[in-house]
């Protein structure tokens, strides 16, 4: 009997131990979350009102969610999703979020979610022809904070699509996903930081997120774009998303003016930013005024990367145009053509210059004026590496420094380029024929060596005040040591892979000058590796290739053999 009344005390005791533990738990979780996560419901017709927008609970009827008025005056929290319902209409007011998530106990993150798609069956809560106030679509002064929008569909705003503003604080981790904006009068998507241009900033955009949506046919004037990163938007993420202009709206694609740094625009389709033809017409990314003397506290790196991109059809313009004094840009992996200009770097502003940008592995083809252009005041310490550059210069009527060509230095000093393919540029059988075109401060602040030249009507060479040979360039000027002219063999005029017994197979330099430099994988001078176009490894069996493609054991006269393409589904490679 003590036994059994020993037994049922210890059950007892466990069971109120228990009970505790389990109110102590709950407690820590109230304290932990604003709020416990909930779903809320709006329709352009929505008769809920912001006080109780707990009632506010399915697209169901007006009776069951917020109007967009009701939204606006409401307050949301961590973990709650918000959704925009499109049976109620259009929604023809101005989405104003003012809420922002934030971190929990623990780090993690407590996003507040505005999904325009509910059901899931691809239509999009549509938020149009906004003519008040600014007449953006939506607007977000000092919000977005841990906030994801998605799956929602804005046209025909006077002013922005989407305009935000950390004007008195800084917002971190805003995400744009799976979306379109089109037919904005300005500007698609604007993130701006401060009040002002300042020397220290603390407020801006940071880490934002703007990925898989289609963003076209926004802007009428040379100052909007689809999207603009602006004064000190940091360690931005833009990728993968569709961006191109019409023959009435579309200004630049992306563009840089005052950012920070860290930001990377990469896996993303940019083309035909031609509004006007070249009234108007823009570039695919124009970066300006970035990193010039500022670097805000929270940059992961001073770099931005323009990588793994396609960009085209810029007929008035460029693919990617560095000017005002931007320095610290990457631009590689790319696929360029079909523009105006390929690359254009120039343009200092107010005592600062142009400068510290490096090009490398990338196609820069079939653009109708230069590949890669340096000129205006442009300071230089530009690098050039590893790209082909062919194809181009082969239509519009030559004027200024004698024609168009491949590449044009005419500015700067410390520039490099080394292991390139410059070949079939201004693709006619009579003169001009120009490969290169280094003159001015140019010549002085450029060296060349290593790379591949080649015209089927033989190649010229603009150096120094007038056309020279390759020879001369050599034994004249010490430039291009290891330099020679033949035949690329590419398996075509737009497959660029090498063919068996071309003179770029094993003919490159490691172009490795310290740890980290160029490349992140560099290790020393001389020594290290990094990816070309495809995303094979440089390089191979120890063996450099001139060009963005290296040839390795997987290649085949025809450009790639059966057994890399099936790699290459399995693996994703490229």
């Amino acid at each position: 009997m003590k036994h059994m009344k020993r037994r049922k005390a210890a059950v007892g005791t466990w069971l109120v131990e228990g009970v505790l533990w389990i109110a102590l738990s709950l407690l820590i979780l109230i304290l932990a979350c604003p709020a416990w996560a909930t779903d809320y419901y709006v329709r352009a017709d929505g008769t809920v009102t912001a006080a109780d927008k707990g009632n506010a609970t399915s697209c169901s009827a007006a009776s069951t969610a917020l109007s967009m008025a009701e939204f606006n005056a409401a307050t949301f929290y961590g973990g709650d999703t918000v959704y925009f319902c499109s049976s109620g209409g259009d929604y023809t007011s101005v989405m104003i979020p003012t809420s922002n998530g934030s971190l929990g106990a623990g780090g993690e993150e407590l996003r507040i979610t505005y999904d325009g798609d509910p059901d899931g069956d691809g239509t999009y809560a549509h938020v149009k022809d906004i003519s008040v106030g600014s007449g953006s679509c939506v607007v977000m002064f000092d919000a977005g904070n841990y906030t994801t929008m998605q799956h929602f569909e804005i046209s025909g705003c006077a002013g922005e699509g989407i305009y935000g503003w950390a004007k008195t604080m800084p917002i971190k981790k805003f995400k744009l996903l799976h979306s379109k904006i089109h037919d904005v009068e300005n500007r698609g998507i604007a993130l701006i930081g401060e009040n002002a241009i300042v020397e220290t900033p603390a407020n801006y955009f940071d880490e934002t997120e703007i990925a898989y949506n289609e963003i076209y046919a926004n802007g009428t004037d040379t100052a909007d774009n689809d999207v603009g990163l602006s004064r000190y938007a940091t360690n931005t993420h833009v990728h993968h998303n569709k961006m191109y202009g019409t023959a009435t709206k579309g200004m630049d694609g992306v563009l840089f003016s005052y950012a920070g740094g860290g930001n990377i625009i990469e896996y993303n389709e940019i083309y035909n930013h031609n509004k006007d033809g070249a009234e108007h017409g823009e570039d695919g990314v124009d970066i300006k005024y970035t990193n010039e003397d500022v670097a805000t506290p929270t940059q992961t790196e001073q770099w931005q990367h323009i990588r793994h991109n396609t960009i085209y059809g810029h007929t008035y313009q460029t693919g990617v145009t560095v000017h005002y004094g931007s320095r610290y840009v990457k631009i590689y992996n790319n696929n360029i053509y079909g523009n105006a200009e390929g690359i254009w770097a120039h343009r200092g502003t107010a005592g600062l210059v142009t400068q510290y940008i490096q090009i490398y592995t990338n196609l820069i083809h079939y653009n109708t004026q230069h590949g890669v252009i340096i000129n205006d005041s442009a300071a230089g310490n530009i690098e050039i590496y590893n790209n082909l550059i062919s194809y181009n210069g082969q239509s519009g009527t030559p004027s200024g420094y004698a024609g168009f060509c491949g590449l044009m230095i005419v500015a700067g000093t410390g520039n490099v380029v080394k292991n390139n393919i410059i070949s079939h540029n201004y693709n006619a059988s009579t003169s001009p024929r120009k490969q290169i075109y280094i003159d001015f401060a140019g010549v002085a602040g450029t060296t060349l060596d290593n790379n591949l030249y080649y015209h089927s009507g033989g190649a010229q060479y603009w150096y120094d005040g007038g056309v020279k040979s390759l020879s001369t360039i050599q034994s004249v000027y010490s430039q291009e040591t290891h330099g020679s002219e033949s035949d690329p063999l590419f398996a075509s005029s737009t497959n660029f892979r090498l063919r068996l017994g071309s003179p770029a197979i094993n003919a490159g330099v490691n172009v490795c000058t310290a740890e980290g430099v160029p490349y992140s994988t560099c290790t020393g001078d001389g020594t290290g590796t990094w990816t070309d176009i495809k995303g094979s490894v440089v390089p191979h069996n120890g063996k450099i290739s001139i060009g963005a493609y290296q040839f390795t054991s997987f290649d085949t006269e025809q450009g790639e053999s059966a057994a890399r393409k099936s790699w290459r589904r399995v693996f994703r490679k490229f």
